[in-house]
């Protein structure tokens, strides 16, 4: 669910929604609503919504380690696996045969698995918007990784992924990539499918900028903290860029802020680092900061 657009997938959907909705089209949104992101869509009213309907199914998307485990022996993507539900193909089907689209836009790759059932209920175009390359997420997780049983299982993930994004890649009738590098690996993949550069507009006649720092020399970082490739980064800024920040400077105090923070994160034990959790405000925490730090090794997009 893009409700509230807090982070990077929730910005980019709700961004090309808005601008959807400034050139008249009718959207309808069908969504996972997960419990790793849960939403009550009781309060989806509050927000300034550019959509003319919007539904959702429930999905338990945490991880399950026997199933995990299992995967290894089938030849299925756990990655993919994980997303495919009965009860989102219903409520799919339902909303193609009363909402005549001419458009059935996927946001990611984990919503492919549903695009036969599209063209078996509707002859609306099909757009895949990627906001990465899965694939390259996890060849970069394996690549970075020194525990042995993780880069070979994070190696499997990237594996299963190229192959599924392969078997898919010609199915659609538009690939929107959301960055440059991104639009020229997906045209090496494939010939025969368009693919055309979309990145994240933003609105800033929206955003507050605040020139003036009132904090002193405030240092920070903002972003989802249960997301491997931040995790990663953060763990390398600690251990190798910031304990000798400390040294130098020692009364200097960083200001993590960030959902969903993971034991990796929070058992980082630095008195330097000040951590917020969840904002209530992006652009205040931003504001408040001096600089901010945005470490990152692995991952395509933006």
């Amino acid at each position: 669910m893009p409700f509230p657009p807090k982070d990077g997938e929730g910005v980019a959907v709700m961004s090309f929604s808005e601008s959807y909705n400034l050139l008249n089209c009718e959207i309808d949104l069908l969504s996972f609503n997960t419990s790793k992101h849960f939403v009550d869509q009781d309060k989806i009213s509050a927000y300034n919504s550019p959509y003319t309907k919007v539904e959702s199914v429930y999905l338990d998307n945490s991880i399950n380690y026997l199933d995990a485990f299992l995967n290894i022996f089938s030849n299925s993507s756990y990655n993919i696996n994980r997303f495919i539900s009965d009860d989102f193909k219903s409520k799919l089907i339902e909303m193609l045969r009363s909402g005549n689209y001419d458009i059935v836009q996927l946001e990611s790759l984990y919503m492919a698995p549903y695009i036969d059932v599209i063209k078996e209920h509707s002859s609306a175009k099909i757009i895949m918007r990627s906001h990465n390359i899965e694939s390259n997420i996890w060849e970069d997780l394996a690549r970075s990784n020194s525990n042995p049983v993780l880069k070979w299982y994070y190696n499997l993930c990237a594996n299963r992924l190229k192959v599924f994004e392969l078997e898919n890649i010609d199915k659609y009738d538009l690939l929107l990539a959301i960055s440059e590098p991104d639009a020229k690996v997906y045209s090496e993949l494939s010939k025969n499918t368009q693919t055309l550069v979309c990145p994240v507009g933003i609105d800033t006649n929206a955003k507050e900028i605040v020139n003036k720092i009132e904090n002193g020399f405030r240092i920070g970082y903002l972003g989802s903290l249960d997301w491997k490739p931040n995790i990663e980064a953060l763990k390398w800024f600690f251990e190798n860029v910031w304990s000798d920040i400390v040294e130098i400077y020692p009364d200097i105090k960083f200001h993590l802020a960030g959902r969903n923070a993971v034991r990796e994160i929070l058992n980082i034990n630095m008195d330097s680092i000040v951590y917020h959790g969840e904002v209530s405000s992006s652009s205040e925490f931003i504001n408040s900061l001096y600089a901010v730090v945005v470490p990152l090794f692995s991952g395509s997009g933006i």
